[in-house]
């Protein structure tokens, strides 16, 4: 495994996690559409391309 693909893994990681942290603390409400769905797409997508 390069680094790249090692950077781009947990980076994805982080940002799910985040995004994650912040839906079951109560900050955000992920139920409903908003640009936080990107932001999930990217990071699931920045660990997808990381793996593949």
């Amino acid at each position: 495994m390069t680094v790249e693909r090692l950077v781009r893994i947990i980076a994805g990681f982080f940002i799910m996690l985040s995004l994650a942290l912040a839906h079951f603390s109560g900050s955000v409400d992920m139920s409903q559409i908003s640009w936080l769905w990107f932001t999930a797409f990217v990071g699931f997508n920045l660990f997808q391309s990381g793996i593949t």
